[in-house]
């Protein structure tokens, strides 16, 4: 995975490009660290991550959390297909708030579930 940091006014924009997973999460994380304690506003873009997995997921609720703990702004920005495939499938898209863009003919992939409901079965 490709991890490139810009500053752009007082926002640190972290761009990923490649796979983040368990190989490449721990590497993410010690950036997220690092940049946490110089900028108080961080936008993670994905829009270049190909593949991810419970461990980049794991990265970036520890981001979320972190940035609630300390005051600080984080954003994910530009969602890649497979950041809102796993974010979708486990109904986290309103925990991480952030807006998501999808055209309108991929919008029948994703369920875009808000969070848990009661599911009504019938029998």
């Amino acid at each position: 995975m490709d991890i490139e940091t810009t500053k752009t006014g007082d926002v640190c924009v972290i761009s990923l490009k490649g796979d983040l997973n368990i190989y490449s999460s721990p590497a993410l994380c010690e950036e997220l660290k690092s940049i946490f304690e110089k900028c108080a506003k961080v936008a993670l873009d994905l829009a270049g991550v190909s593949e991810m997995d419970t461990s980049g997921l794991q990265c970036l609720l520890a981001a979320k959390k972190y940035s609630f703990k300390n005051q600080k702004a984080f954003k994910i920005i530009n969602h890649s297909p497979a950041i809102i495939k796993m974010i979708d499938l486990l109904g986290l898209i309103g925990y991480f708030g952030d807006k998501i863009k999808i055209p309108a003919d991929e919008r029948s992939k994703y369920s875009l579930k808000y969070g848990i409901k009661k599911q009504r079965v019938v029998i």
